[in-house]
């Protein structure tokens, strides 16, 4: 079977929000990236996927700021508001209920949006999911003062300290559009409890060599704190997963949202 998607912008709260759909059904799954990521992230997975499970709807989502919707507000916007941001786009769409596949960033969103709207999530996908916190690196404390006083460094020195330096990438490479909104994600509290009290089918896959979120404490905090799920570690697996191990995890998502 041969999958098509095609491109559609819808309005969310004033923002243009671009999304890519496969398929069409009452059956659909939502995917969220992570920081960085856009529609284009998925887009291996989301056609292996749609051609193992034909009856499932596929939509793909660019969020504010990222991929070709519009930018956040000036003020940025945290994990609870971009939960609420899907859970408006989900209504747009007369979409009442859909399963999520949620990477990294998009993990955080995810569990927002089950803490506050559970009735709009059948199952949840969560992989390399952002939202515990390890003991901060001191590259990663001394880039973030590096970042609140930029004044004082030339922007060419403070960027080569941040990114190459301290290895602090996330915060380097970040768009000026997104500042406000990575320094309130980045200030937001541990979500370990809050994934205690998930009851949702949950499907958790994990690199065992990833370093983004780390399987030790955050991909082994996900496991042990979500009491229905199913999980899979990647032995030789890093960040992204979805994109070394692309025909597993479509199986291993296929089977889990039968």
């Amino acid at each position: 079977m041969q999958s098509f998607s095609s491109h559609y912008y819808v309005n969310i709260r004033d923002t243009k929000a671009h999304f890519v759909r496969f398929g069409e059904s009452s059956n659909k799954i939502i995917f969220l990236h992570g920081w960085g990521g856009s529609t284009e992230s998925f887009t291996q997975l989301a056609v292996q996927l749609r051609e193992k499970k034909p009856d499932l709807e596929i939509i793909l989502l660019d969020y504010p700021g990222f991929g070709l919707t519009g930018n956040p507000p000036e003020a940025g916007m945290d994990s609870s508001e971009y939960a609420a941001w899907v859970y408006d786009f989900m209504t747009v769409l007369n979409i009442p209920r859909a399963h999520f596949y949620a990477h990294s960033n998009g993990g955080r969103i995810l569990n927002k949006l089950i803490q506050k709207n559970p009735q709009a999530v059948k199952k949840a996908v969560f992989t390399g999911s952002a939202g515990i916190k390890p003991p901060k690196k001191i590259g990663q404390i001394i880039a973030e003062k590096i970042g609140f006083i930029g004044k004082i460094l030339p922007k060419s020195v403070r960027r080569f300290l941040i990114k190459k330096v301290l290895g602090a990438r996330d915060w380097a490479d970040v768009k000026p559009y997104n500042k406000k909104t990575l320094e309130r994600i980045l200030a937001e509290p541990d979500i370990g409890e809050e994934l205690k009290k998930i009851t949702h089918e949950c499907l958790i896959l994990w690199g065992a060599k990833d370093k983004m979120t780390p399987y030790r404490p955050s991909g082994e905090t996900y496991i042990k704190n979500i009491k229905n799920k199913q999980y899979k570690v990647f032995p030789d697996g890093r960040h992204g997963i979805h994109h070394t191990h692309t025909n597993e995890i479509a199986d291993l998502v296929a089977e889990f949202l039968k």
